[in-house]
């Protein structure tokens, strides 16, 4: 069951935005060292969400959007390129200030610590379920696209980027579930309430953990940045995913999904390259913290559009 619609802007804010300001004030005060950060972001990743993942996949009934939904998301991410390429050179940017801009307008954050979470505000523990089938597409898209531009453009520091354990972990949790789906037992009952509990969790300790890292003077040095990937996330992705599902057979639920996911602020990964690559981290932090805080308002958006699709 959907969470109702008057409800929504309050669980949205005691999930993403008050853990998000309490970090970042934290942090400030001196109170939380902002190394935290990183073990957040890992702890969350190696163990509440992978659970939460296997969770919804031994309960989903898998439909004929199995296939769609992952191809949308690709096919929405590298439509985005071209106007994004053309976009940062309009900007004049140089190497580094690329990729991060790239990494930023295709990379969204439609996992369980936002995407998925709307998508079980809004719709339920089915459109979570759609939301995990749209996803799958992720990693693979990042470690593949996403190498790529930060290979292009990488900085005289960079790591390097590779596959790591760390990668493997949400594909193993979509697996477990899935093989639990077709040869074990039915999922428990007391498990239908789980994940929301889990999924708020995974979302406001990812948002602490950032809060702790938060660099808001970039967001006044790349203003212009933050405005023209807004531009991209908001007004051009929801139309384009739409098109892109519409033309695969995508209806109901599925499409309804892919409105929210299309409608994702910069994903967290976007930052990561940019560390992983010696990218331009400030623009990327810039349009992470811009597109992020525009959420809260675009939820609402949402809340009037969704009950529009059939």
């Amino acid at each position: 069951m959907a969470i109702p619609m008057l409800s929504r802007s309050f669980v949205l804010s005691g999930t993403i935005y008050l853990p998000l300001v309490a970090g970042y004030l934290l942090k400030r005060a001196g109170k939380v060292p902002e190394t935290l950060s990183t073990s957040l972001v890992r702890l969350a990743t190696w163990t509440i969400q992978p659970v939460a993942i296997a969770i919804t996949f031994w309960g989903l009934t898998f439909p004929r959007e199995a296939i769609a939904l992952p191809l949308t998301a690709v096919g929405l991410s590298l439509s985005l390129l071209p106007p994004a390429w053309g976009l940062s050179c309009w900007h004049a940017h140089a190497p580094s200030q690329r990729g991060s801009y790239l990494a930023a307008v295709i990379f969204s954050n439609i996992g369980l610590t936002l995407g998925g979470f709307l998508c079980l505000l809004f719709l339920g523990e089915e459109g979570l379920g759609l939301s995990v089938l749209y996803m799958l597409s992720f990693m693979p898209l990042f470690v593949t696209v996403g190498f790529s531009i930060g290979r292009r453009y990488r900085g005289p520091d960079a790591q390097g980027g590779h596959l790591n354990v760390l990668n493997l972990v949400l594909p193993a949790a979509v697996g477990v579930g899935f093989l639990l789906n077709l040869w074990g037992p039915p999922r428990p009952d007391v498990l239908t309430g789980v994940n929301r509990i889990l999924v708020p969790i995974t979302s406001a300790s990812y948002a602490f953990a950032i809060g702790l890292s938060l660099r808001l003077r970039s967001v006044l040095q790349y203003r212009k940045e933050a405005l023209s990937v807004s531009l991209l996330k908001f007004g051009l992705s929801p139309p384009l995913g739409l098109g892109i599902g519409t033309l695969l057979g995508l209806e109901g639920t599925a499409l309804k999904v892919v409105l929210v996911e299309a409608a994702m602020p910069v994903a967290l990964n976007a930052l990561v390259l940019a560390h992983l690559f010696d990218l331009d981290r400030d623009l990327a932090n810039a349009c992470w913290i811009a597109t992020t805080l525009a959420v809260l308002p675009l939820s609402l958006l949402l809340g009037l559009l969704l009950p529009l699709l059939q």
